[in-house]
C-alpha cells in the first residue's frame, strides 16, 4: 500500500485520448470523406437498381394477389401496372 506522502504525490495522468481542440477536431471529422468517386457511384448504381428492383416484385405481388388493394403500402405501385 501507498503511505501517505506517496497518495499525495504519485499520480496517473491518463491522456488517452484527449483532444485538447474538440471544436477543430469535429470541423476536420466533417471535411474527411471516407468514399472515392468511384465508390459513390457503385453506391448510385446499386441502389437505383435496388429501387427498381423492389418496385418490379411490388408489381408482381400486386398482379398475384388475390385481394388487390390500390397501391403497394411499401413503394406506392399502383395495382395492375
Amino acid at each position: 500500500m501507498l503511505d501517505k506522502l506517496e497518495r499525495d504525490t504519485v499520480r496517473f495522468y491518463d491522456t488517452n485520448g484527449l483532444i485538447d481542440d474538440a471544436m477543430a477536431a469535429e470541423r476536420e471529422r466533417k471535411l474527411a470523406n471516407p468514399w472515392t468517386d468511384e465508390e459513390k457511384k457503385i453506391f448510385i448504381e446499386k441502389y437505383l437498381s435496388l429501387l427498381s428492383l423492389s418496385t418490379l416484385l411490388c408489381k408482381l405481388r400486386l398482379s398475384r394477389a388475390l385481394t388487390v388493394s390500390s397501391s403497394c403500402s411499401l413503394c406506392g405501385v399502383a395495382a395492375g401496372i
